[in-house]
């Protein structure tokens, strides 16, 4: 879908990755993401810009787990 939008309206795409990546196994990740949902926490992010200043709409999608936005 992403990809589809920044087709669409000439975007750029930024993939969002954490410092410390989530295991490969579903399970884990999911115990991982309950985790950081019921404390309200947030992972630290590895490759953030040095500036957005550049752009006047930014589009963040994400999945949603257990029907709540994080």
């Amino acid at each position: 879908m992403a990809s589809y939008i920044a087709e669409q309206v000439g975007g750029d795409l930024y993939e969002i990755i954490p410092e410390v990546p989530y295991p490969e196994d579903y399970n884990e990740t999911g115990d991982i993401a309950k985790a950081e949902r019921d404390e309200n926490n947030r992972p630290t992010i590895a490759n953030l810009p040095d500036s957005i200043e550049q752009y006047d709409t930014i589009v963040v999608g994400y999945p949603i787990w257990w029907h709540t936005a994080p």
